[in-house]
This record gives structure tokens, sequence and C-alpha cells, in this order.
């Protein structure tokens, strides 16, 4: 995909003991999709009928993955091992401005950047 059909957000996590985490958010600019590569596999916790919600209109057959589970993978992966409360600086880069939390709990961070990967995921909810 040309880059001008892409909008990239870019959530960059500074640690306090020097580590640096950078999540790019790369979604369609005109549909407003997530775009992410395939995987060889997914983790099971993926699976679309793994606590799948109430109301899912999704095919099994079609669709093997929740779309929100596929969407977040990196960011569980990642995160899995921290508390909510750790500190760190934050900044979250558009193309048209740039954010930053300096030593804030990962919480509201991390809680927007899975929001974006939410919804943006192919999920019709």
């Amino acid at each position: 995909m040309e880059k001008d059909s892409t909008t990239r957000i870019r959530y960059i996590f500074r640690f306090l003991e020097g580590t640096e985490k950078v999540f790019e958010v790369v979604l369609n600019r005109q549909t407003g999709a997530l775009l992410q590569k395939k995987r060889v596999s997914y983790p099971s916790w993926t699976n679309l009928e793994h606590c799948r919600c109430k109301h899912c209109p999704l095919n099994r057959a079609e669709h093997p993955q929740c779309p929100v589970a596929v969407s977040i993978i990196d960011v569980v992966d990642f995160f899995q091992d921290y508390q909510s409360i750790k500190q760190a600086d934050v900044i979250v880069e558009t193309e048209q401005r740039s954010s930053r939390l300096e030593q804030t709990a990962l919480y509201p961070a991390v809680s927007s950047l899975m929001g974006v990967h939410m919804a943006s995921s192919a999920c019709p909810i």
C-alpha cells in the first residue's frame, strides 16, 4: 500500500530504566482499517470461540480468529508481565502532532493503544 494511503500512529514507551518500546499502528487512510501482517500461527486465546462475544455475527469457518484479539496480540504479548501502574514516558506521534506524558502510569497509554487497535480491527460490532 502506498504511503499516502496510510495513516500512522506511533506510541513510544520510554521506561525509567532506559529501555524503549515503539508500537506503530498503520491504518488504511480511506477505511480506517488496521493494516497488519498475517501470522503463521496465532495464540489459542485469539480463537473466535474463546470467550466469544454474545452477539458476534462472525462465522467460525470464515473467521477462525477474533479480529479484535488478533489486533492486540503484540500489545498483550509485550505488556503481559508489566504492572499497570508502572511508570514510563509515553509519546504519541501522528502526522499532525505529537503528545507526551512524562512519568505516567502505563494503563492510560496502553488503554489508548488497545482502543485504537480494537476500533480499527475487522470486528463488525
